[in-house]
């Protein structure tokens, strides 16, 4: 005797559907629990799952409704399939990220204008609750990457004047080098500038300031000495021509 499986809607033996369910043969059956199966491990590119489900005919309302009659066991399951797959999903995410790159920054920005109340309320109640523990983050990266946070820090005091904000990488990687790098002349006075504190330690200086303007590019960094630095503030370098004859004080 024969049967017609309901999912490739072949007609095979009663020998193949033994053990089977819901009308499908036990070939189709598998390849349906494999499918459920990825599924529910959260496959991080959803359009291989997205395939799944429409060559299968997975129902994502039945997944749902499995995974919340066992939300313990679907989680630890998913935790298990990201600890030993998690150096393939960051290259998954990764990729995807590089084939959608405008697609989410554009997301991301709409999202954030829709829900900027929201969000914000929502960071300063956390904030609130985890002041101490941020703080000493904040403070242990700061000792870690000095000059990273300070980039970091100079770019956000540029894009609130409104400057225009050259490439990140070169910015930090110019006040690393600034940072690291063991001779350099003030571009101002032409004197060697000193990692340790004093009228010559190195400072990283814009150029035409940020005050009037100035980019933060990498073009309009120099190297300056702490005096200089204080005394040009935020002078154009035509306004501060021949200041770098004042002695130190």
């Amino acid at each position: 005797m024969e049967r017609t499986c309901r999912k490739c809607g072949e007609t095979k033996g009663l020998e193949l559907f033994v053990g089977s369910s819901g009308g499908a043969c036990s070939a189709c059956e598998t390849a349906l629990h494999m499918a459920r199966f990825l599924l529910i491990m959260l496959v991080p590119d959803m359009a291989s799952a997205a395939t799944w489900r429409q060559i299968l005919g997975t129902s994502m309302c039945k997944i749902a409704s499995r995974r919340k009659r066992n939300p313990d066991n679907a989680k630890a399951r998913g935790y298990a399939y990201r600890q030993n797959n998690k150096e393939r999903i960051i290259a998954q995410r990764a990729a995807y990220y590089q084939r959608n790159k405008e697609r989410i920054k554009a997301a991301g920005i709409a999202y954030y204008r829709n829900n900027k109340g929201r969000l914000r309320a929502r960071n300063a109640a956390y904030y609130q609750e985890n002041k101490k523990r941020l703080k000493a983050i904040t403070a242990a990266y700061y000792q870690n990457n000095k000059e990273q946070a300070k980039a970091y820090t100079a770019v956000y005091r540029a894009k609130k004047r409104g400057a225009r904000i050259g490439d990140r990488k070169d910015v930090v990687a110019f006040y690393k080098y600034v940072q690291n790098a063991d001779r350099l002349k003030c571009h101002w006075c032409g004197r060697l500038t000193t990692k340790t504190n004093g009228p010559r330690k190195r400072n990283v200086d814009h150029i035409k300031p940020i005050a009037k303007e100035g980019p933060e590019d990498v073009h309009n960094l120099c190297v300056s000495c702490a005096h200089c630095n204080h005394h040009k503030s935020a002078k154009l370098p035509h306004e501060f021509t021949g200041q770098y004859e004042l002695e130190l004080a």
